[in-house]
This record gives structure tokens, C-alpha cells and sequence, in this order.
């Protein structure tokens, strides 16, 4: 699919045009092999400088949420479904040495599977089938950080930007900012760094968003409703209670997975891959989820899928999809 229209209007005001320096800069991301600072794009992209590159990104007027957006909506016009396309989150992390960069610290990177000097992101991308175009991009900034107002004033860091945001409330932007761009998809997905507990959950769900999340085998679930309650005191000395109790049991999914019988399990062909066909045994149940601290409590679906195999890798999430949705 072609587009009219061009990223040129993004890049000019009344009188200056940078839009040149920002091919310059797109093509030297994709020309500067793994070292891509300034001076570097310079020297592979033609008629290009570093000073200039550099007054592009730190003074030029242009606006990269416009930037984003317009890279979404035209993603969209390629994958977007209001049924069978996703939006997908996910973060990245990137080494970086030095302290100067925004965002940049010691924290779990998971490209190199360490805890190392980087920086981190939270990533939106619209999926449809095969493909997949990111259209959004959040940049995390560590409490070290947020703390600092004088790092900040040195790295620009604007006003509104510098409070505290966790990588599961950057995340909820993203699907939140999406919407209102008018993205068309039908469900949210999220490896489980996303699915440690069921604030994401619920945030999503609140939302109005269907979901598919993935858990930790240690994630715990309810075969009946908790039904979560505040005790009675039982004199009038001190404070109420304030913490919800439940007389429900809870378990690990990996507990409640060890339990089934084989009967519960079915064997099914996903999808066609790179690698051949993807076939998975695979089983649903209906379990009760709640938080442990509120009366909040939703009952959804857990869904468990293993490769075939010896050492099958078991791959757990958790979904408020329709009761009437297809297993595959």
C-alpha cells in the first residue's frame, strides 16, 4: 500500500526546514552499524554533518509524539482490525555507558539478559497475523532519575515528564494513547513481566480492553469465588480493619496444572512457521482472580499451552475473552 502524504510536514515551521536533517539522521540510524553516535552517521551519510545532527535532535522544533502518530496511523492502515489485530507490549533494553543519556542506569536489561548500564523502553506494536509495525515507544526513567532534578535540568528532561511512572503504567499509556489515535485492534497482549500480578489485568480490563496476558507459573488463581470480606471487630477498642480477607483457598497455576488430568488437554495445530507447523497441547479453565487487598475479584479465563516433546515449555496466560471464544 502507498501513501500520499510524507513525513516532510513534521520537520518545518514559518521558516526553518529541518526536514533534510532528518533523513540524514533516519538514513545514519540505518547506516551507522552499532555505534551510532554523531560522528559516525557523518561519515556514511552524504553531506551530512555531526554538529548539524545534533542541533536537529536537541533544538530543532519538530515534535516526535506527531512523528510516532503518524507512523501508527499509517500502520494501521496496513494491519489494523478491530477483531483480529493486537496490540502488543513489550520493553527493550539498550547498553549504554556513561551517566549523561536520559533514562540511562544500572537495571535489568533484557536483550543481554543481565543487569547492566542502559537504558530502558516500553514498546507498542500493532500485530495482524504474520506482521508486526511498532507505533509507539515509551522511555522509562529510573527513581535515580526522577530524584534528581538537577540530572534532569542537565539531560532536558521536560517538567512533565520527571515524575515517577512504573513500566506497567507507561505500558497502560500506550494502549490508552492508542484508542484515542484511533488504532483499530481487538485485544492487548503482554509477555509476563506484565503479568507478575493482576494490576495490569484489571487496569486493562477496566479499561474496557480485551486481553491476553502472560503469567508466572507462581501467579495464583481461586477454583470458586473468594468473595473477600472485612473482619468483624470484635470489641470496639482500636482501628477497623482495613485489609480483605477471603475463606477461599488460593493456588498456583503451577500447582493447579499438576493436577489435571490428561483428558483436560487437548492436542492442536496453531499455525504454520518458520520452523514448520506449530502443534501444542493446549487446555482452558475458568479461575477467579483477585488482588488480595481489595474486594475486586474477576473471573476469567487461564489458558495453558506445551510444546510437544520430552521437556515440553509451558507457556501460561490469562485472557477475559468471551466465554464463546474459539480455544484456537
Amino acid at each position: 500500500m502507498s501513501f500520499v502524504h510524507t513525513y516532510t510536514e513534521h520537520f518545518q515551521s514559518y521558516r526553518h526546514n529541518v526536514s533534510d536533517k532528518a533523513r540524514q539522521y533516519a538514513s545514519g540510524l540505518m547506516q551507522a552499524g552499532s555505534r551510532k553516535n554523531m560522528d559516525r552517521m557523518a561519515e556514511v551519510v552524504p553531506d551530512s554533518k555531526s554538529r548539524n545532527l545534533q542541533q536537529f535532535l536537541t533544538h530543532s522544533k519538530w515534535s516526535h509524539r506527531e512523528v510516532i502518530d503518524h507512523v501508527a496511523q499509517d500502520a494501521d492502515k496496513v494491519l489494523g482490525d478491530s477483531r483480529q489485530a493486537c496490540l502488543l507490549i513489550d520493553e527493550s533494553g539498550f547498553e549504554k555507558q556513561g551517566r549523561r543519556s536520559v533514562g540511562v542506569a544500572r537495571q535489568w536489561l533484557g536483550r543481554l539478559g543481565k543487569v547492566d548500564n542502559g537504558q530502558v523502553a516500553v514498546f507498542g506494536a500493532l500485530a495482524n497475523g504474520r506482521y508486526a509495525a511498532p507505533i509507539d515507544v515509551r522511555l522509562y526513567l529510573p527513581e535515580q532519575w526522577t530524584n534528581d532534578p538537577k540530572r534532569c535540568d542537565r539531560a532536558g528532561v521536560p517538567e512533565e515528564k520527571r515524575k515517577f511512572r512504573t513500566k506497567t503504567e507507561l505500558a497502560l499509556e500506550i494502549v490508552r494513547h492508542g484508542r484515542e489515535n484511533g488504532l483499530r485492534y481487538g485485544w492487548v497482549g503482554a509477555d509476563a513481566g506484565y503479568g507478575k500480578g493482576p494490576g495490569f489485568c484489571f487496569a486493562l480490563d477496566e479499561m474496557g480492553e480485551t486481553f491476553c496476558v502472560d503469567v508466572h507459573s507462581d501467579f495464583q488463581v481461586y477454583l470458586a469465588d473468594p468473595k473477600p470480606y472485612l473482619p468483624q471487630k470484635v470489641n470496639k477498642v482500636g482501628r477497623p480493619f482495613t485489609k480483605y480477607q477471603s475463606d477461599q483457598e488460593g493456588i498456583e497455576v503451577r500447582v493447579l496444572l499438576d493436577s489435571l488430568p490428561a483428558r483436560r488437554w487437548k492436542t492442536m495445530t496453531l499455525r504454520k512457521t518458520t520452523r514448520g507447523v506449530l502443534r501444542v497441547r493446549i487446555c482452558r479453565l475458568k479461575v477467579y482472580v483477585w488482588d488480595g487487598e481489595t474486594e475486586k475479584v474477576k473471573c476469567w479465563t487461564l489458558i495453558a499451552t506445551k510444546s510437544l516433546g520430552s521437556n515440553p515449555d509451558t507457556k501460561l496466560s490469562v485472557t477475559n475473552a468471551p466465554k464463546q471464544t474459539r480455544l484456537k
